[in-house]
């Protein structure tokens, strides 16, 4: 849902930068606000999935560790970890 709503105000603030003519700017400035909230969200992921959140370093990779960070994202939760047990199962 994070992602679908970040994409959704992402190509908002598009629309508003033709429309006013901004150059990117409020696109650019939306994009680094939700830095934060996107590499702590894959983190939370990741961990999930028993793996630590530096993973995400795979994204300097080229070509290969975007590819290989998506894989790991998309993967399903093992049922406990060390950082906690699995969210679908807690929900039960």
């Amino acid at each position: 849902m994070f992602m679908l709503f970040y994409l959704i105000f992402y190509v908002a603030c598009i629309v508003l930068d033709v429309m006013v003519e901004t150059g990117g700017i409020i696109a650019m400035v939306y994009a680094l606000v939700m830095l934060v909230p996107s590499v702590s969200l894959a983190a939370r992921r990741l961990h999930d999935m028993s793996r630590s959140g530096w993973w995400q370093l795979l994204v300097l990779i080229p070509l290969i560790g975007p590819i290989v960070l998506i894989v790991f994202l998309v993967q399903d939760s093992h049922d406990a970890n060390g950082f906690g047990v699995n969210p679908k199962l807690a929900a039960q």
